[in-house]
Order: structure tokens, then C-alpha cells, then sequence
């Protein structure tokens, strides 16, 4: 066998081998995409249910202090004030305390209702702590949530808080909840997974559970600083060479955006670890073929020493027989 035919041999494995490296290549990435558009796609029904669920509480809290707002209590304590009856106005308005405690119990959030009576301004509320501040309320819009640190039972704490105007002329409600309501519903959310759920504002501070890695959520937020974001979808980031996967969906009530970063190692781990023992078993293979051909190359082209040993005994033999017919017969002659 000459080096060419071996050079032959080792061709024919590379052919071989080559295209099962290709075609699994091609397998391999289309079981990645297909992975990754079902996690996509569970993370953004499942974006979508938590969000439906905290955008069904506000609106529940809300609708409990249009509710407040409308009690007849309120009108009778209204109606009073012109009155010289303080023990009556007293009576009703702990009359609206217990109802405004009654409607807001009645949540699963911690919550406040304070109404204010701009006339008069009064405050009307089960937070004690409440003040009526009237550069504070014409600055703000009425009807669209804000989030900002507040004096709630005489502790400052964030808080996400709307005011509105009532069905009663001078009278506004506001609603309040606190970010721990969010915090805890974030902590449900992650589950103990390796996910990163969280709240985010352009602009302001991202509200995180109890447990979040804040400087993977600072970097996202980072990321997301630069992006035009619609109402919901997804991104691929690269944070301190690793892949995420980021999802997002906005709140039709507050208007912030609940995002949910998934590390995308984590996900695609066994399809790597195949792959990986894949590629290891193709290069044994490789190895083992090349090594076949090379050791089979050699013991055709140089035979093994059995042949060479059996040449040198006939030799030796063959001179032995002529040594001994040359013995026999010269005695013959010298007669």
C-alpha cells in the first residue's frame, strides 16, 4: 500500500464523518430555536397572566374608593357642617373611617383611601398621618397614578398613588398602595427560579423582590434605557458574557413595565451537554480511524518479522542440505 492510498483511506473518513457533523449541526440549531420560541412564548403567557392579575387588583382598589367616595355617609357629613351639631359631625365621621377601613380591607393589598374636602380643606382618612397639602394636590393629574416616597402612619415608604376627582363637587379620593404589595407578588412570580422579574419605569428606580440580583437587574435596566419598548415583547442581551433572554409587558393601569430576565445557559443546558458529547464522540471516532489506517498501513508496508525469520531458516537450511551433499559426494570423487 503506498501513501497515497492511505492519504485515500483518511479522505474517505473525513467524507464520511462530515456530513453527520453537518446534519446534526443543522439539528442541533433548529432544536435551539425551536427551544427558544416555546420559552419565549411561556414567558410571555405567563408575563401576561401575572399582569392581567396585579392590573385586576388596582383596578379593584380603585373601584373600592369610587365606592368610598359615594357613600352616604359622606354626603350627610357634608351636609352638617353648616350645622351646629359637633357631636353629630363626630359621629359620622367615624362613621366614614369605618367604612373607608371596610373598603379597604376588603383587598388583598395593603391599601389607603383619603378623601379630601377642598373647601374645607379637610383629610378624611384611616392614615392618620394624612395632611391636606394644596400646592401638592393642584400639582398633581388627576387620574394618572404616580410613584414617589410618601408619609404613610407616620413612615416614609414608596408608594404608587391616584387621585380623582369624585362624584361630589370639592370632594377628591385618592387611593394608595405600597411597592411591598409588588415586592411580594415578584416573589411568587420567581418561584425559586432562575429568573429575574421586576418592575420598570424610564426613568425611575425599578421596583425588585426581596431576593433579586440588583446588579444583573442595573445592567438590564441599563440596556433597556437604550431601547424604544412597545407595549410587550422580547430581547436577546449580552451582560458580562452571558446570553438572557428578556421579556416585557406594560401595565394598561400604572403604566410601568413588568420584565422578566432568563438566562439563557440555564435553558439551553442539555441540549449543550448532548451536543458537547456529540462533537467529543465524532473526534474518538476520527482518532480511532485514522489510527486503524495508520497501523494497518504499516504491516503491509513493512511485513512482519515471522516472513523475515522464515526467509533466513530456508536460507540457512539450504545451505546445511548443499554443505552436506558436498561431504557425501567428495569422497566419491577423490576414489
Amino acid at each position: 500500500m503506498k501513501m497515497t492510498t492511505y492519504r485515500k483511506v483518511i479522505a474517505l473518513i473525513i467524507a464520511l464523518l462530515v456530513p453527520i457533523i453537518l446534519l446534526y449541526s443543522y439539528s442541533n440549531q433548529v432544536s435551539i430555536n425551536v427551544v427558544k420560541a416555546t420559552i419565549e412564548d411561556q414567558n410571555r403567557n405567563r408575563l401576561a397572566f401575572f399582569m392581567s392579575q396585579m392590573d385586576m387588583m388596582i383596578d379593584q382598589l380603585m373601584k373600592h374608593s369610587i365606592t368610598a367616595s359615594r357613600d352616604y355617609s359622606i354626603m350627610e357629613y357634608l351636609n352638617g357642617r353648616n350645622n351646629n351639631e359637633p357631636l353629630t359631625q363626630l359621629q359620622r365621621h367615624a362613621r366614614i373611617v369605618d367604612m373607608l377601613n371596610m373598603q379597604t380591607t376588603t383587598s388583598a393589598w395593603s391599601n389607603q383611601i383619603i378623601l379630601y374636602l377642598r373647601d374645607s380643606k379637610e383629610v378624611i382618612s384611616t392614615d392618620y398621618s394624612a395632611k391636606y397639602d394644596a400646592e401638592e394636590i393642584s400639582g398633581r393629574e388627576l387620574g394618572k397614578w404616580s410613584h414617589e416616597s410618601k408619609l404613610s402612619f407616620g413612615i416614609k415608604d414608596l408608594l404608587f398613588s391616584r387621585i380623582q376627582q369624585s362624584d361630589m363637587p370639592d370632594l377628591l379620593v385618592e387611593v394608595r398602595f405600597s411597592d411591598v404589595n409588588l415586592k411580594n407578588m415578584l416573589n411568587s412570580l420567581q418561584q425559586g427560579e432562575a429568573r429575574e422579574p421586576f418592575l420598570y419605569h424610564p426613568g425611575l428606580e425599578p421596583i425588585i423582590n426581596y431576593s433579586a440580583n440588583y446588579k444583573l437587574v442595573t445592567q438590564t435596566v441599563a440596556e433597556l434605557e437604550r431601547q424604544q419598548l412597545p407595549a410587550s415583547g422580547s430581547l436577546n442581551i449580552s451582560i458580562a458574557q452571558q446570553q438572557y433572554i428578556v421579556n416585557y409587558i406594560r401595565s394598561e393601569s400604572i403604566g410601568w413595565y413588568l420584565v422578566d430576565i432568563v438566562p439563557l445557559e440555564s435553558v439551553f443546558a442539555p441540549i449543550h451537554t448532548s451536543r458537547n458529547l456529540f462533537y467529543i464522540s465524532i473526534g474518538l471516532l476520527m482518532a480511532l480511524g485514522v489510527l486503524a489506517t495508520l497501523l494497518l498501513y504499516r504491516n503491509v508496508q513493512r511485513p512482519n518479522n515471522e516472513f523475515e525469520y522464515l526467509f533466513s531458516s530456508f536460507n540457512e537450511m539450504a545451505e546445511q542440505i548443499e554443505e552436506l551433499i558436498d561431504k557425501v559426494y567428495s569422497p566419491i570423487e577423490s576414489c
